[in-house]
Parts: C-alpha cells; sequence; structure tokens
C-alpha cells in the first residue's frame, strides 16, 4: 500500500455455539501479521458511527487501512476479527473497499471499535 504502513497483529475469532447441548466457549487464533495504517477517526465520522451504533458502546474508534482481507463482526455471523493497536483490542467492524479508481488505491478501509469486555462482565485486560 504505502510506505506508512506498518505490521499489526490480527487476532481471527470463531463463533461460540451449542454442541450436542454444551455451550462451546469461541476461541481465537494465533495473532498473524498484517500491514496496514492506523488512523483517528474524525469528529464528523464518528458522529455517524454513533447514530449506526445500534447497542454497541463505542469508547474509541479508529480507521485502518488494508490491502488484507478482515473478518467483521456481524457479517456471515462472525464476531469480527481483533486488531491490537498500541496493547489495546479493537473489534473489525465495517468496511469500505477502494478499488475502482486504479491500482494505486486497491485497498480496504476497516472501521475498528475498542473493544470493551471480552464476555458478559469482563473487561479486557
Amino acid at each position: 500500500m504505502s510506505s506508512f504502513d506498518k505490521p499489526f497483529p490480527v487476532i481471527a475469532r470463531s463463533v461460540g455455539m451449542y454442541v450436542d447441548g454444551v455451550w462451546t466457549v469461541p476461541t481465537e487464533a494465533a495473532p498473524v501479521m498484517v500491514m496496514g495504517n492506523c488512523q483517528p477517526v474524525t469528529a464528523t465520522e464518528y458522529d455517524k458511527m454513533k447514530l449506526e451504533d445500534y447497542g454497541r458502546r463505542i469508547e474509541h474508534a479508529r480507521k485502518f487501512y488494508t490491502t488484507a482481507k478482515l473478518n467483521i463482526a456481524g457479517e456471515n455471523n462472525s464476531p469480527g476479527d481483533i486488531l491490537i493497536y498500541r496493547d489495546k483490542r479493537y473489534i473489525v467492524m465495517g468496511e469500505a473497499i477502494y478499488d475502482a479508481l486504479s491500482d494505486l488505491t486497491n485497498h480496504n478501509r476497516y472501521w475498528l471499535f475498542e473493544e470493551i469486555a471480552k464476555e458478559l462482565g469482563e473487561r479486557p485486560s
């Protein structure tokens, strides 16, 4: 993408489900390094996201530009990948694809929201 790209750890997560009547806890894969560019959202973008919040509490939001394909929360029953930025866990929540203009702009922009709790009542470490 650009000379500003840096490696970021991304963790793929599985969906929890019932197997033979027993709850199977969601699992997380080992982190994989993904090249990209992480930026703060603008005040306008943040205001738009708050309007589309649908019950998720937004504490901190960021944009992540990469050529990699990440799993988005809520898409295809996915809990969304986790991107680690400055020792905090961010859930991949949305995407915009930029590939119509030229090969120079082929990349994805993902919306990241800081993970508030991994399990009900639990705060991330």
